[in-house]
């Protein structure tokens, strides 16, 4: 059955012989995305250096888009997009621009789009981050 195949969320990786990592009793009625550090200042002396989004969503499978947008309006990065997650999991974000140039210090949005692999059905939440750098 094509629709029992998908992404293994295991620690693992694979997991024939074991019960499958992707499934759940019951799924939650909602997603959730939790963020951290915040602010967090990627300057290279391994504190906060990269940003963590942790989530959680109300499907097996889905296809994530994760776009970083500066106050004025621009998409300056899309850490992930049309990137297939499992049901958990956690995804980090360097503070580079797409062109790889580090982003300035500032306040960003982040647009976070979840569709679930399976129906039409999409999920999306909208976050905001702190750059910053120690003083």
């Amino acid at each position: 059955e094509p629709k029992n195949w998908g992404i293994s969320v295991g620690d693992a990786g694979k997991t024939p012989g074991y019960q499958n990592s992707l499934f759940f009793s019951d799924l939650p009625s909602k997603g959730s995305v939790e963020i951290s550090p915040d602010p967090f200042s990627p300057d290279g002396d391994g504190i906060d250096d990269e940003l963590t989004i942790t989530f959680s969503l109300p499907y097996l499978e889905a296809v994530i888009r994760w776009e970083i947008v500066d106050m004025a309006g621009r998409v300056i990065a899309k850490p992930y997009y049309n990137y297939q997650v499992g049901q958990n999991g956690k995804l980090t974000w360097n503070g580079h621009r797409d062109n790889g140039k580090q982003a300035r210090l500032g306040i960003y949005v982040m647009k976070i789009s979840f569709q679930d692999a399976v129906s039409t059905q999409s999920w999306e939440t909208v976050k905001t981050v702190v750059l910053a750098k120690p003083l």
